[in-house]
């Protein structure tokens, strides 16, 4: 199957399928072409599939390396599979502390960082992402090698430690697919994610967290995902309309097609001036002369918005960068898909205002969207009482109405903002739940999860997170 772009929790930038041009669906760029949804962008990694069976995400939580955690920068050598899961955890949330929090993770704010108070929860919360520990555990076995170098451009990228006007088309870039990761298992072993087999995919049985290596599908097989074709030759259609659920080779150049994807690597699914008529041709390079509309200009198959896009919408123009620089002219481009907005777009410091990027708004400013408010601040532009003015969001013991003006990791309780989870050893209860941990009825307290073979009474208990006949299962990925 395909990586879902609900961007919510684990695993980083396996990349979602790219709104074809031509369809209105997919990333808008939001605030006048401020592109800000990195949850959005950053998706679950598949894991191993037969017959649409999954073992659900299995990569690392949404992340980014050299980012200062509360004690400051943790150095590069830090980054072990044993430690990775804790390391992306505190470089996560001090990117969401400072700046935007990913879109996924607002509960419902519309613009919005995590309370500086709550980071203890939310570092616990990243690190005990069961995606992550499975994935990291297997790296530790050598199932995959972690490429730190490449580690770190992709996290850089992703979650920058000097700025919040990150560039989310370089993190793209640097992290789609996992570049970081080369895979070092061979078909027959024991694996949890395609991304584990050096020359197949992983083929997991339904409801099971591991699976086997098996060889790649070849061209008119049955597939389920892109993952089970041979990606440097085929794709797996499953997705358009009148789909034949098989493993199809990649088109030729000048071939008719209907997604970048079909056409195989550095080549586009371009317009040829006739709306009903598409064909693969290689991708332009930046700089390059470009026609607006046809989406000629080079772009990754798979991303959520290009990588490039043609200068002007219509007639001859420059392919450029999807996100431009800090203060630099924005829209006026080919848009980012049909009918949506045009590019280029603003960083997420910025909103494009009279075709140029200016910054986000503060306290009391005025503003028509929030979109238009800097992190931690939203638009108050509905209502009979409404100031059209943005407004700060409300942090732990400040008065609220509910639980949209608090800070992120916050609810509304009891007319003030108040922590919305638990750590370990916490009051926990149906409203409030556990961070890790399970909570325990008997003590109403988070407790950590059981080891192998410790008795329970449900799967969230154990380690495994698989209680079976009362006792805490082995985990297959152990």
């Amino acid at each position: 199957m395909r990586p879902m772009c609900a961007g919510v929790v684990i695993a980083v930038l396996c990349g979602c399928p790219s709104p074809e041009p031509g369809t209105n669906n997919g990333t808008s760029s939001s605030g006048g072409n401020s592109v800000t949804d990195a949850g959005g962008i950053f998706s679950g990694l598949d894991a191993g599939s037969t017959d649409g069976s999954s073992a659900g995400d299995a990569g690392l939580p949404d992340a980014a390396a050299n980012i200062p955690d509360a004690a400051g920068d943790l150095p590069d050598a830090a980054v072990l599979p044993s430690t990775v899961c804790a390391d992306v955890a505190a470089r996560k949330c001090d990117f969401e502390i400072r700046c935007l929090t990913d879109e996924a993770e607002r509960d419902g704010r519309a613009n919005n960082q995590i309370a500086a108070t709550q980071r203890s929860a939310c570092e616990a919360r990243q690190a005990a992402e069961i995606g992550c520990v499975i994935t990291a555990r297997g790296w530790e076995l050598e199932r995959a090698i972690l490429d730190l170098d490449a580690y770190n451009r992709c996290f850089n990228a992703s979650y920058p430690s000097d700025t919040c006007a990150r560039d989310l088309v370089t993190a793209l870039q640097e992290c789609s697919f996992l570049k970081f990761v080369t895979p070092n298992t061979a078909n027959g072993s024991l694996c949890t994610n395609d991304l584990d087999c050096s020359a197949g995919y992983c083929s997991v049985p339904g409801g099971n967290a591991c699976g086997t290596c098996t060889t790649w599908k070849t061209d008119g097989t049955a597939c389920t995902a892109d993952t089970q074709c041979d990606r440097s030759a085929s794709w797996c259609d499953n997705t358009r309309l009148g789909a034949s659920n098989t493993c199809r080779a990649y088109a030729a150049l000048d071939a008719t097609c209907d997604d970048d994807e079909h056409c195989g690597p550095d080549n586009v699914c371009a317009y040829t001036g006739n709306l009903l008529e598409r064909r693969c041709k290689v991708g332009k390079a930046l700089g390059a002369m470009c026609t607006g509309g046809r989406y000629e200009c080079a772009r990754t198959a798979g991303l959520v918005v290009p990588d490039s896009i043609c200068s002007t919408e219509n007639g001859m123009g420059t392919c450029v960068s999807t996100v431009t620089t800090v203060g630099a002219i924005c829209g006026g481009g080919e848009r980012l898909f049909f009918l949506g907005p045009q590019g280029p777009a603003c960083r997420e410091t910025e909103f494009c205002s009279a075709a140029l990027c200016v910054p986000r708004r503060t306290d009391g400013q005025p503003c028509t969207n929030t979109d238009q408010c800097a992190p931690g601040h939203w638009c108050d532009n509905n209502g009979a009482g409404a100031t059209n003015t943005c407004l700060r969001y409300r942090d732990v013991g400040e008065a609220c109405s509910g639980n949209a003006v608090c800070r992120n990791y916050l609810n509304c309780l009891g007319a003030t903002c108040q922590p919305a989870a638990a750590e370990l050893m916490e009051p926990c209860n149906a409203m409030v739940p556990c961070v890790e941990g399970y909570c325990d009825t008997p003590s109403g307290l988070c407790q950590p999860r059981k080891a192998d073979a410790v008795a329970c009474s449900a799967d969230g208990q154990c380690e495994s997170l698989d209680c079976n006949n009362n006792v805490c299962a082995d985990a297959c990925w152990d």
